[in-house]
Order: C-alpha cells, then structure tokens, then sequence
C-alpha cells in the first residue's frame, strides 16, 4: 500500500495533490471537530495519568534506577520530537494559515487572520500533540519495560485481546495500522 502511494506521488503527481486535497477538505469540513475532540480528550486523560496514582509508576522494573536523569530525557524528548519540526514549519505554518485560512474558519481581517494562524498552530504545536504522544509513548513504554512484551503497537493491547490474538492476526493488523498510519502521518506533514 505504502509502495502504490508512492509511486501514485512519483508518477501521477497531479491526480494524488487533486485527491488527496479533496479528500483533507472533506474531512476537515466533516469530521474536524472529531479531531479537536479527540486531542482534548487526550490532553485530559495524560493530565489524569499524571495526577493519579498511576503517574507513580515506574516504566523499568520495581526499584530500578532511571537511565537517564529527568533534565536529560526533557531534552531527548524536545529535540527528537520538536527539532525537525520546528526547523521545517517553525515559521511556514503560520504564514501558511494566515494566507490560507483552515477550513471552517472565516477571519474578517488581517488581525483575525493572524490570530486565527496562531491559535491553529498553537494547536498544532503545544499540549495536544503532545499529549498524544505521551499516552501512545507511554502505552508502549509501559508494556516494553514494566511487563515485558514486545515493543510493538499490538502488545499494548494484550491485556484486553488476549495474547493469543495481540500475538496473532489481530495483532500484524493493528501493526500494520500503525505502520500505514505512521507512515502516512509523516507524508502529510512534509
């Protein structure tokens, strides 16, 4: 699949940007408010994490000492999941918005314009994508270091699809999911 996409971009270049901006504008038009739900949602579950007696949990064995002091791993996480980004849309994004508003939003000048480009990529840049990745990170993280399974998508869900399947069909599915999903996400943004 990730190969006919690709080769779709490379040959047929005009026919992908047609459809796949079709197919953005339908969605956003749509389903937009199911995104913004979404990472609300999550914004509101990793700050529930935190605070409960769950954000207590080490990710390595009982009484395992951390590999990594906390400054140390901050700064992994800001380098490794904002540098590039930064880099690449730290001031094309919002130029990006303010010539081109988002979908379902009608700034009357360019004050509003400018807000409305910052206030979407504020969005796009601060707790909510953050917080997805935390509550992705530390799914995996946990069932890796603290139980033991594979590092993979599909073990995050043994516990409520059983091993068998979480190692089995159902498992190379949610797998490849999350593969296509990743691999998509990633083509999107660049």
């Amino acid at each position: 699949l990730t190969l006919a996409f690709v080769l779709w971009g490379a040959v047929w270049t005009d026919s992908l940007e047609d459809v796949s901006a079709d197919l953005l504008a339908g969605l956003m038009h749509n389903g937009g408010w199911g995104f913004i739900l979404a990472a609300s949602g999550f914004v509101v579950f990793a700050l529930w994490l935190a605070a409960s007696r769950y954000g207590r949990i080490t990710l390595g064995a009982e009484g395992e000492e951390p590999e990594f002091r906390t400054v140390s791993w901050i700064a992994m996480m800001f380098s490794a999941g904002m540098g590039i980004g930064l880099m690449f849309w730290g001031v094309s994004e919002p130029l990006a918005h303010f010539g081109t508003p988002p979908p379902g939003t009608g700034p009357q000048d360019s004050g509003d314009r400018m807000s409305t480009a910052m206030a979407t990529t504020l969005f796009h840049w601060t707790l909510h994508p953050w917080a997805i990745y935390a509550v992705v990170g530390l799914a995996i993280a946990y069932s890796t270091f603290r139980r033991r399974r594979r590092q993979t998508v599909s073990a995050v869900f043994t516990p409520l699809i059983g091993e068998k399947n979480a190692s089995g069909a159902a498992g190379r599915v949610i797998d490849v999911l999350a593969i296509i999903a990743t691999v998509f996400g990633s083509a999107a943004s660049l």
